[in-house]
Formats: structure tokens, C-alpha cells, sequence
């Protein structure tokens, strides 16, 4: 995959006019296109909220395997 970027204004009656020649090496070949908005004054992005107090590490005693096999032979 390979990208082309093109840049071009918007005229006074909102039109994007646009011609497009890619080259011989994409005949034949399906292409997409994206437009989108470059606003300078876009709102920044919200800061995250800072989870990693929440992550933590258990200690464990003892063979992980036994204590699964316990509790799931509590069910029988």
C-alpha cells in the first residue's frame, strides 16, 4: 500500500475542485479516497485519566494449576 497526499483549498461557493492523475502503476488497481478537514484551530485532545494507580501484581503462593483444578472441582 502506498499513500498520495494532495493538498487543495476550498473555493468561495464551497467547492473542492480536483483532477487527479496517479500514474500508470495503479491502472487497473482500486483506489479510495479521504478527505478530510485541516482546521488549525481544532480543540485539543482531553488528557487521560491516570489509571495505572489501579494496575497492580498479586503474589502468589503456591502451584497456580492445583488451585484452578480446586476451585473447579468445587462445582462438581
Amino acid at each position: 500500500m502506498e499513500i498520495l497526499r494532495l493538498s487543495k483549498e476550498v473555493d468561495s461557493e464551497g467547492r473542492l475542485l480536483l483532477s487527479l492523475d496517479v500514474g500508470m502503476q495503479y491502472k487497473n488497481k482500486s483506489m479510495e479516497l479521504v478527505v478530510f478537514d485541516k482546521a488549525e484551530d481544532m480543540p485539543e485532545k482531553k488528557a487521560k485519566p491516570e489509571i495505572d494507580k489501579y494496575f497492580g501484581k498479586l503474589k502468589w503462593e503456591g502451584d497456580p494449576l492445583e488451585e484452578q483444578r480446586k476451585l473447579r472441582n468445587e462445582w462438581d
